[in-house]
């Protein structure tokens, strides 16, 4: 296999974490729960309950699943329905797009939610029904009384399977309705260890790389890399090694040294992509705390960000924003007495990990607020 102006060839979309390998390595025990979980309604049967898929990011939550319901549905030629969708936004969008993956028809836009459900329901039938809701945290923390899962948890023969990062899920929902029906077993994904993803990483080259191409050495590097750096997130491994064997030069062969470079990279542009993302009533937040790296008090900051916007925002709205933005690792809350007897103030700041100055200029984009200052 060979490139023309000494380039090796690489075929990129085995590298990607959206090719699904066969076998999926080291998750064999999770498979088969899942499997056998599953299986009674490829019979016919009514599902014995639901699925609750948790552990770190990476750590092969959406392979396994992925890989068990294609399964099924190839066997069951059409006499149950799979949906799969990343749950994020509202009940509405959420179904909507459930709804595709089935091949089932329901408007993206303009209907009621009870409408849309009708229409979801007739399209399928009688059929028992595999509703897989990704990331579902998302959703919860739009919605935390969901309407979706309340009405899929009432429908019969229908298995509910919840993935997310995210251990303590479940005390998230709000809607006693659902928290009485919706009580899924659980099923852990631990991080992967450096020589399960050493492993993983080998099994992938195998197919997408000429014979001698990669140095074992330089596998091992990105494997301990992942482990102590991207705590065992094999997507990461795969972004890793994917931008090494980017940074080759003709005949090169990859090396830990090219691993280092990619390293340096990647870790620059995992830290500040998130803010390129970001809507505008976070990226506001973001700007205005950036100045004040030992932290602003709560409600200083909700002044701050109203001078960013030109208008007030609500607590509730504040709350949210800050939620969000400690999820996603770009904000630290602190809290910090005020001295004895005096009780307690909250304060929020930048992760430490980000430098104020480069945020404030990604987010001064973002605003349209030109070239900002420094942090002053």
């Amino acid at each position: 296999m060979g490139g023309c102006n000494g380039k090796r060839v690489v075929d990129w979309h085995i590298l990607s974490p959206s090719y699904l390998p066969t076998p999926l390595l080291h998750r064999e025990e999770q498979i088969e729960t899942v499997r056998s979980f599953l299986s009674p309604l490829l019979s016919g049967g009514s599902p014995v309950g639901h699925l609750f898929l948790y552990g770190p990011a990476g750590s092969g939550k959406t392979a396994v699943i992925r890989a068990v319901t294609e399964e099924i549905r190839r066997k069951a030629e059409g006499s149950l329905l799979v949906g799969y969708c990343t749950a994020e936004g509202s009940s509405y969008q959420v179904l909507a797009r459930l709804a595709e993956s089935t091949g089932v028809a329901v408007e993206k836009l303009g209907l009621s939610f009870s409408v849309a459900w009708g229409r979801f329901t007739e399209g399928v039938g009688g059929r028992p029904l595999i509703a897989v809701l990704d990331e579902l945290d998302k959703h919860l923390e739009r919605e935390p009384s969901s309407t979706l899962l309340y009405f899929l948890l009432s429908r019969e023969r229908t298995c509910v399977v919840a993935a997310s990062n995210v251990p303590d899920l479940l005390n998230r929902i709000e809607d006693p309705r659902v928290t009485s029906r919706f009580r899924p077993l659980p099923i852990y994904f631990p991080p992967y260890t450096a020589s399960q993803i050493e492993d993983i990483l080998n099994q992938r080259l195998e197919k997408a790389v000429e014979p001698g191409m990669v140095n074992p050495e330089a596998v091992q590097y990105c494997a301990a890399l992942t482990v102590g750096y991207y705590e065992g997130d094999v997507r990461s491994a795969l972004q890793l090694l994917s931008l090494s064997l980017s940074l080759l030069k003709g005949e090169e062969v990859l090396t830990p040294s090219h691993v280092d470079r990619a390293h340096l990279l990647l870790s620059e542009k995992l830290a500040y992509e998130p803010l390129y993302r970001l809507p505008v009533g976070q990226a506001a937040f973001i700007y205005a705390i950036a100045p004040y790296p030992e932290g602003v008090e709560v409600r200083k900051a909700y002044e701050l960000m109203r001078g960013v916007l030109g208008k007030s925002i609500s607590p509730d709205y504040g709350t949210l924003i800050i939620r969000s933005l400690v999820r996603q690792g770009l904000v630290e809350e602190i809290r910090r007495g005020r001295g004895w007897g005096r009780g307690v103030v909250w304060l929020v700041r930048l992760s430490e990990r980000l430098d104020p100055v480069r945020v404030r200029e990604i987010t001064g984009k973002i605003l349209g607020l030109g070239n900002p200052e420094g942090t002053g």
